[in-house]
């Protein structure tokens, strides 16, 4: 027998266990888009960086008009933004206190580390902002909203969604444009995809329309 060769079955049935292993995960990637979930590192974490906020379960929430004003994306991202919004407990208004209805490409989307839906949005000028869904069961309030609202994105973008990006320009998808209100928050600026440059969101979003 030649160096390096075996003849036990058990090593010989792991390697053949680990290639068939990688070879569906390939395989799944190149015709997905995507990691299997079952195969991806991270869970779902629930209550992160300022959840009562993003939720609305913060004591500000009461002071929210939650009656949707027009505006748009270039409007957003010219306001005035907190240095540090982590330190920032009470709602700035009126970005903060006011629902916003915008229109806006939905270019990309995925599921960030606390189960939300992180959507880019932009508009005819290339401008983005983020729009996040919450995930349905860490708002239990709210489940049913949220769960529809991410079967919309899903059926718009074509392409349900996992914790990998799924961007539609290079998909040889045409981004939809669509309909979206939500309640304005600023985010700390951490360099994530479709960030506005003052860390504006809208999050939640309410509501997605065609």
């Amino acid at each position: 027998m030649r160096t390096g060769q075996t003849n036990d079955p058990h090593r010989l049935t792991f390697r053949a266990f680990g290639a068939v292993t990688l070879f569906a995960l390939l395989y799944a990637t190149l015709v997905t888009g995507a990691v299997p979930a079952s195969a991806q590192p991270h869970r779902i974490q629930c209550e992160l960086e300022l959840w009562a906020k993003k939720t609305l379960r913060d004591k500000g929430a009461n002071a929210i008009n939650f009656v949707a004003r027009d505006t748009t994306i270039a409007w957003l991202i010219g306001q005035g933004a907190p240095a540090d919004p982590d330190t920032v407990v009470r709602r700035i208004a009126p970005v903060e206190i006011s629902s916003w209805r915008i229109s806006a490409q939905l270019v990309g989307y995925r599921i960030e580390a606390d189960g939300d839906y992180h959507l880019v949005l932009r508009d005819p000028r290339g401008r983005t902002m983020i729009g996040e869904v919450p995930a349905p069961y860490c708002v239990t309030s709210r489940s049913d909203q949220y769960q529809q609202l991410r079967a919309s994105v899903d059926r718009l973008g074509h392409h349900h969604a996992t914790r990998q990006w799924w961007w539609l320009d290079y998909r040889g998808k045409k981004p939809p444009t669509i309909t979206v209100s939500g309640i304005g928050f600023f985010d700390r600026i951490h360099r994530t995809d479709g960030q506005a440059p003052n860390g504006v969101e809208l999050h939640p979003v309410l509501r997605i329309a065609p």
